[in-house]
């Protein structure tokens, strides 16, 4: 994708950011498709599933047992935004196969692996996220990774 469609799907994604109800970092994720058409696949941002309770509610476990960030991911109450992005193209019947995620943080090793294993080919992120085993597994897939730098 050109300079000026980057911009576009990643303020997707900063929008997308801006309805997490994490209380510690909010994300927001947008899978693309990599068609003539450029079609909006899924949408995601970090909270809890369905009906759950939301940390801001019920406080933030990782907070609450001192969980440093980029480790043990899956001590969360939270969707990651990346894995609601993919619920949403699955809820859609969306193949998300050859597509493009832009996303407001590098995903974690959860996601890394949910990612590789529905598809995707090429993760564009904004800001970067300690976990050098996602990194590594996307490297191992062929997965593209690269940093968006410019101010939206």
């Amino acid at each position: 994708m050109n300079h000026k469609e980057d911009r576009r799907y990643m303020g997707m994604a900063h929008t997308q950011k801006q309805k997490a109800t994490c209380i510690r970092m909010g994300v927001g994720a947008v899978i693309v498709s990599n068609c003539s058409q450029q079609l909006i696949l899924g949408k995601g941002f970090n909270g809890p599933p369905g009906q759950c309770i939301s940390c801001a509610s019920k406080g933030c476990v990782r907070i609450q047992q001192g969980i440093p960030s980029g480790t043990r991911a899956e001590t969360c109450r939270g969707l990651h935004a990346e894995q609601r992005a993919l619920l949403d193209a699955l809820e859609q019947e969306q193949q998300v196969i050859d597509a493009t995620l832009y996303c407001t943080h590098f995903p974690c090793s959860i996601c890394a692996k949910l990612l590789i294993g529905a598809g995707i080919m090429e993760v564009v992120y904004r800001e970067d996220y300690p976990d050098d085993l996602a990194k590594e597994l996307f490297a191992e897939a062929g997965v593209t990774t690269r940093q968006y730098k410019e101010n939206l």
